[in-house]
């Protein structure tokens, strides 16, 4: 699995410092849904992709997942429970 570069994750950290809540957890959650829920095993099988795509498919997504716990880092560092923040609740 490619691992992200301690430049990489510098330049992620500083392109979104700046970001809002609302547009960070919005950034969370499609990587999570886009990313992730895409290289399912099972349905991409089902569906007669070939193995080399699959393969692919699973090593974006284990990259992508790196990207989604910088994020939950963030949102962590601002008290922010994603899964919580659209009912108006933040961690205490």
């Amino acid at each position: 699995m490619k691992k992200l570069t301690e430049n990489e994750i510098k330049k992620f950290y500083s392109d979104n410092r700046s970001l809002s809540d609302d547009k960070l957890v919005k950034a969370y959650f499609n990587i999570l849904i886009h990313d992730v829920a895409t290289a399912c095993t099972t349905v991409l099988k089902e569906a007669g992709c070939s193995e080399s795509t699959i393969i692919k498919r699973q090593e974006n997504a284990e990259y992508a997942i790196q990207y989604a716990r910088l994020i939950d880092n963030m949102l962590f560092e601002r008290g922010i429970d994603p899964y919580k923040f659209y009912s108006g609740k933040k961690v205490e």
